[in-house]
């Protein structure tokens, strides 16, 4: 019925979800009756939707994820046919393109939602849309799905056990943290062949009557840039009460404990306790930690396999475990053994003793003694970037660096291009890439290294490639100079540095970049995340003395609503008090200016505003400096952060035949 369809809300729809040519399923159901189509023209999809009559009763779906391009030559090419032998199954998705929270109000079976149901998910998807982004991710696409509502997150995941696992328990976070009497979270949407609203067409359950009428689902909110969510935040988010090691899980206790009797006896402030699921919620009249977090911002849960869990929603305290809460209370709560074992930082050790020189130097030097002694003459690796050079003099060798920022501000670019400029120096270099493919950051140094003048534009805008005659000068350039870490070997930290070690030894490399912190694996140098981070850098320091070279490491900082700061740097404080210079990489929006001029009025140069990035000096152990911004200009062609507006760099690769 033409009533039922909304056709140009529906070809919205899917240019919208769908990209060019990108293989879809439309999905028709009506009790055992069904009809099946794949497209992969939105226009062409539309047409044999008006060709077929839509019986009553009806409801019109589409897949949500990619499908495997395979299933477009099954008999429903381009036409929906009944009783479709063969639809979409999970083993024909080959990944997840879209993370759907689907809020459902409680109803009787077979209902449509009433006018005051259909309100109280409106208002709970926005309570959902705030604490996502207080958790990092990016805007969703927002919709009305006729009898709730859904916001569609992007991702980019593979069809496999891990990431399932991954979304659903996403979505298991999110039943336990808003799951109530009025609506819930339907935990059921995971699975990757999973079929959503066509938005545009109407939604049928039961009859349409004016208490609970049949309604036209669509979009109502696309963000003004879809980006997609990065897998760490996915997986950071997966792991909120549910980890791999339950034991080791310091958000979790494995003895039965009585929760109540823990929050009458330590009079905490419990304001109302809710009830859904196997889930028990004590929603707290403030955080345990930041009387400033009222409700309903803190809670302490209580989950159907007696674990407990403690959550504040506020940055400041999203690192707050129950284990936190129990301690605070009960400092002798935990295992004896356990805490005894714990390992720490040698610097942090009371007995911990320096071992004794063999050659019978002196405890203490005099000043004589110290000038008398042959200084090795410190070296610098110049990052090509003038003011920053001429603060740092560049990057010395000896020391380590930490680099922070937030997401889309140019780190990867940075990154690559101080690589370029070891290598123009003479340098070799050693990369560990956590987010990017082998191909990917070699096509990066190879892009950055060509310049504007050696790049061609490609059809998609924005996207520049190397013309194929410098590529190869440039591929036997970086050979033997840049070595870059197969990541198929995994992501351990210790195994990583030891290799590390290896390649600085027998290829004599000068620098190290480690991109990111959270890429590596560095569990197994503590039990506690904290000292983990202080032992990493500890051992690079360690690493870069003994070798004389520079250590790079990304570290990416906390959810920051304000402008971004050291202190907003992701982990513990050992990060960067122990490093010797430390930078923060800022994108140059209308939030990073307002909040410029709220922080330091008008103590910076304007020029600061007109630029594309900034790069900021927070810390440097030589000289003091900090507070120190440096514009920054950006060349889409080459992906290069320039010095000036229309710089045109040239390497020596340029001088090879």
């Amino acid at each position: 019925m033409q009533s039922t369809i909304n056709y140009e809300e529906v070809l919205n729809a899917l240019k919208l979800l769908k990209q060019d040519n990108q293989l879809f399923e439309i999905r028709i159901i009506n009790g055992k009756w069904n009809a099946s189509g794949y497209f992969t023209s939105p226009e062409v999809a539309v047409q044999e939707l008006k060709r077929i009559r839509i019986k009553d009763n009806t409801n019109i779906y589409f897949c949500l994820n990619f499908i495997n391009d395979a299933c477009y030559s099954r008999k429903q090419r381009n036409k929906i046919i009944e009783n479709a032998e063969n639809t979409t199954k999970d083993n024909d998705i080959i990944g997840y393109q879209w993370l759907m929270i689907d809020i459902d109000p409680k109803r009787p079976t077979g209902t449509s939602s009433s006018n005051e149901q259909l309100e109280l998910a409106k208002q709970k998807a926005k309570k959902i849309y705030a604490f996502m982004k207080k958790q990092s991710w990016y805007d969703p696409i927002i919709a009305m799905s006729g009898n709730g509502y859904h916001l569609l997150y992007n991702v980019a995941l593979k069809n496999n056990k891990e990431n399932i696992e991954m979304v659903k328990k996403c979505l298991n976070a999110l039943a336990i943290i808003f799951n109530d009497q009025n609506s819930d979270i339907d935990c059921a949407t995971y699975n990757p062949a999973r079929i959503c609203k066509l938005y545009g067409t109407v939604a049928q359950k039961g009859l349409s009557t004016q208490e609970r009428p049949h309604r036209l689902s669509k979009i109502l909110y696309i963000p003004n840039e879809i980006q997609t969510n990065d897998i760490q935040v996915v997986k950071r988010f997966s792991e909120m009460f549910f980890q791999k090691e339950e034991k080791k899980n310091l958000n979790y206790i494995s003895e039965k404990f009585n929760i109540e009797d823990f929050i009458n006896k330590h009079n905490i402030n419990v304001c109302d306790i809710v009830e859904n699921g196997g889930v028990k919620k004590y929603l707290l009249s403030e955080c345990l930690f930041d009387a400033s977090h009222k409700a309903p911002d803190s809670a302490i849960f209580e989950l159907p396999n007696g674990a407990i869990a403690y959550k504040c929603f506020h940055n400041s305290c999203s690192d707050k475990t129950w284990k936190d809460v129990r301690l605070m209370f009960e400092p002798d709560a935990y295992n004896k053994k356990y805490i005894e074992n714990k390992t720490e930082a040698n610097y942090k050790k009371e007995d911990y003793k320096i071992e004794q020189l063999e050659n019978d130097e002196p405890i203490f030097k005099t000043s004589q003694m110290i000038r008398s002694e042959k200084q090795v003459e410190a070296e610098y690796i110049k990052t090509g970037i003038k003011q920053l050079d001429k603060k740092l003099r560049g990057l010395k060798k000896g020391f380590v660096t930490c680099l922070s920022g937030l997401r889309a501000c140019g780190k990867s670019s940075i990154i690559s291009q101080f690589t370029v400029e070891a290598v123009n120096q003479g340098y070799k270099v050693a990369m560990f890439s956590g987010e990017l493919t082998n191909i990917n950051t070699l096509n990066w140094l190879v892009l950055q290294s060509a310049g504007r003048d050696n790049v061609l534009e490609t059809q998609y805008e924005g996207f520049y490639q190397t013309k194929s005659e410098a590529q190869e000068r440039i591929d036997k350039w970086l050979d033997e100079k840049v070595y870059i870490y197969n990541n198929n070997y995994g992501n351990k930290f210790e195994w990583i540095l030891e290799q590390l070690k290896k390649v600085v030894e027998e290829k004599k490399v000068d620098l190290v970049i480690l991109d990111n912190l959270m890429a590596l694996n560095i569990n197994s140098l503590d039990r506690d995340k904290f000292i983990q981070q202080s032992l990493f850098v500890e051992q690079l320091e360690t690493f870069a003395k003994q070798s004389n070279i520079h250590i790079l490491f990304v570290a990416h900082p906390r959810k920051s609503t304000s402008f971004l700061r050291l202190d907003d740097v992701s982990g513990s404080n050992d990060i960067v008090n122990r490093v010797d210079n430390a930078l923060i990489l800022h994108r140059v929006n209308n939030d990073f200016k307002r909040l410029a001029r709220e922080m330091f009025k008008n103590d910076l140069d304007e020029t600061i505003y007109s630029c594309d990035n900034v790069i900021e000096i927070c810390k440097d152990r030589d000289s003091g400096n900090q507070d120190v911004f440096i514009p920054l200009y950006f060349d889409k062609t080459c992906k290069r952060l320039c010095n000036y507006r229309g710089e045109n760099k040239y390497y020596k690769w340029e001088e090879t035949k």
